[in-house]
């Protein structure tokens, strides 16, 4: 058919709407052309190369309405097939953006995000030309039959609904562009932003961040975090509150007029003019609106960076000396389950240790677990001194403070506890890898089952890491109003948020 259609929109690549990115169970990340999808999608919207640009809203809004209207006949279920391929990529190249600016900070790669949000299945299926009941269920059924209703008796109950699916289930092209909507959703998707979240990465914009982040709070970052000096710190916290007098009141205004609250956009040129404005009215010597912007967009970096836990050290040298997989891929897996075992097993030692210590304070006469509780909290995740911890505690002085928390003892209870849970797991871990991973220096006759001892080369590796890290956590703990900028309190403070 000839090209009629607008081509005033947003436009994309035209090949997005018939290939097919899945992961291969056997080879991963995959890539496949369905010709189908292909023939359909020229004859629809006109021939296009598959390098060539399309109008994607004009496009995505003609293959809605074909989906919705007609849902089980062949030119329904090609229109599904082209939509749910531009999903799949538009997948592949979010995960692959977020692997590129956060992956070596974050410790995980491309393949990592896939696994949790690429598990369409059955988009080959719905441009087979074969009787409805042999193929695989549409949207339409998968949606009924996660409701409970069944959509015919030849169609099979399927619980589980593909992301991909869910996206196109609840796109509207009429409020939103489909890489966008992609985007929200993925980001949003329990798993996926569990595991960001648990490797300290947000994804809120700079404006966001700054909308949220109140002046105290911004002092107190740049005080610890950065040990910013005072002048430093207070032109910073007037050009915040510059941000929230004028940005953050608009913001606040448009919420009230219309009832919805949109994503935060950069500010406006005449936003930041009226943010200059504040500030001269207030002496404040200004910039120019390009370097305002800089200027705020590096506080949020800041704020940003302030939220960021250390990671655990992987291959520091200690390690990778003992177990020596044979390519890099291996050694890349082995060291990310090596993290993995080792943030769990400082896990289960730090609550081991404080849970027999609060047990041991609640038997006293007069018990004052909670106040132990209570103190490791403020010390560890508030950053408070033990002067300013005493009051809140029960306690005078400063002194007494110390003695409850024992710090010292602390930590070498969660060190001693950590490596006699650590080496069994470690060795368990590298003999997984069966002729990938060599022990070297290991006993050959080391029996795992019956308890033996770890092999010392291997023992010493993991005291080496395990040193590091409580080394960190020792100089951490005797600077004045630190702010959480290692693994020990990280995990430590993870674990008594569960206390409260």
């Amino acid at each position: 058919m000839a090209r009629t259609l607008t081509r005033g929109g947003v436009m994309g690549v035209a090949w997005r709407y018939w290939r097919w990115v899945k992961i291969d169970p056997g080879q991963g990340r995959a890539v496949v052309p369905l010709a189908p999808a292909r023939d359909f999608f020229h004859q629809q919207l006109g021939y296009y190369a598959d390098d060539e640009r399309v109008d994607d809203k004009t496009s995505q809004r003609h293959l809605k309405k074909h989906l919705e209207q007609e849902p089980e006949t062949l030119v329904g279920r090609l229109s599904e097939a082209c939509l749910r391929c531009f999903i799949s990529t538009q997948i592949d190249w979010i995960c692959n953006d977020l692997a590129q600016k956060f992956g070596s900070v974050g410790e995980f790669d491309h393949h990592d995000l896939l696994s949790l949000v690429l598990d369409d299945v059955g988009v080959a299926e719905l441009v087979i030309l074969t009787p409805f009941a042999k193929r695989t269920p549409s949207t339409r059924a998968l949606h009924q039959a996660n409701k409970g209703e069944p959509e015919n008796s030849s169609t099979v109950p399927v619980r589980h609904i593909p992301l991909a699916v869910q996206i196109l289930q609840s796109f509207d092209p009429e409020k939103a562009q489909l890489s966008t909507w992609c985007r929200q959703m993925v980001v949003s998707q329990g798993e996926f932003s569990k595991f960001l979240k648990e490797r300290g990465i947000t994804l809120e914009s700079d404006w966001s961040i700054l909308n949220n982040t109140s002046s105290d709070q911004l002092r107190r970052i740049l005080q610890r975090f950065n040990k910013f000096p005072s002048p430093k710190i207070e032109q910073a916290v007037h050009l915040l509150e510059s941000y929230h007098a004028i940005y953050r009141h608009d913001r606040l205004q448009k919420l009230q007029e219309k009832g919805t609250r949109g994503r935060c956009r950069p500010p406006g040129s005449d936003q930041l003019m009226r943010m200059l404005d504040y500030l001269q009215k207030r002496g404040i010597s200004s910039p120019s609106s390009a370097q305002l912007l800089e200027q705020l967009q590096a506080i949020a970096q800041i704020i940003r960076e302030s939220r960021r836990p250390q990671t655990i050290p992987l291959d520091d040298g200690h390690i990778s000396s003992i177990i020596q997989p044979e390519t890099e891929a291996e050694e890349h897996i082995f060291l990310k389950e090596y993290r993995k075992v080792f943030e769990e097993t400082l896990t289960e030692a730090i609550a081991q240790v404080v849970e027999a210590q609060a047990a041991r304070y609640k038997r006293r006469k007069q018990p004052c677990d909670r106040e132990y509780l209570l103190g490791l909290k403020l010390f560890h995740c508030k950053g408070q001194s033990m002067s300013e911890i005493a009051p809140q505690v029960n306690l005078e002085h400063q002194f007494q403070v110390s003695r409850l928390l024992k710090l010292k003892d602390l930590r070498d209870d969660v060190r001693r506890t950590m490596l006699a849970k650590l080496g069994q797991r470690i060795s368990i871990l590298a003999l997984d890898y069966n002729d990938s991973v060599q022990l070297h220096k290991v006993d050959k006759e080391l029996d795992i089952a019956m308890n033996a001892p770890v092999a010392p080369a291997l023992q010493e590796a993991l005291e080496a890491d395990v040193d590091k890290m409580i080394s960190a956590a020792e100089k951490e703990a005797a600077t004045a109003h630190y702010f959480l900028k290692t693994s020990f309190s990280h995990v430590l403070c993870r674990y008594l948020d569960t206390k409260e």
